[in-house]
């Protein structure tokens, strides 16, 4: 029984680690011809132990290869950079966080709504050009005036004037 005691005391148990979300801001970027480098920073204060800290805010378009952490005041472990990290989550949703959660959804859902009867709006537009430009054509070849009025009716409810 003391064997396993001392070696639960002497193994570090990753998942006994507290996940810290760190939040960081841009300190100094510079400029080269095919690209640049960009010095993130972020100020926190931990206790004593073992800990995972969460930089879940660096751009997508970060090369994961070039990510280098330092730190000062501390023992660095290991690094790892993933795109596909799924934050850690408590077993229920804050009420503020539902709240913007279905405001988002409401706003996407007018977004979409908008989106559509911009579509519906420029096809119509579309469509009165065209007819616009047929009759403009009609007219110019003189085959108007050789067309009967039923016809001249008939090919107008065709094109929907």
């Amino acid at each position: 029984m003391r064997a396993l005691a001392l070696c639960l005391i002497l193994v570090p148990l990753p998942g006994w680690a507290d996940d810290i979300l760190v939040s960081s801001r841009v300190e100094a970027v510079t400029l080269f011809p095919d690209g640049a480098a960009v010095t993130r920073s972020a100020d926190f204060e931990l206790p004593a132990g073992t800990h995972r800290l969460i930089l879940a805010d660096l751009p997508r378009t970060t090369p994961l290869a070039t990510v280098r952490v330092a730190v000062e005041g501390a023992t660095l472990g290991s690094v790892s950079a993933r795109r596909d990290f799924v934050l850690p989550r408590g077993a229920e949703t804050s009420p503020e966080v539902a709240e913007a959660e279905a405001e988002v959804e409401r706003r996407r859902t007018a977004l979409d709504a908008a989106m559509a009867e911009i579509s519906r709006i420029r096809a119509g537009a579309q469509g009165a050009e065209a007819r616009a430009a047929f009759l403009g054509r009609l007219s110019q070849g003189g085959s108007a005036a050789a067309m009967g009025v039923e016809d001249l009716q008939a090919l107008a409810r065709m094109i929907g004037v």
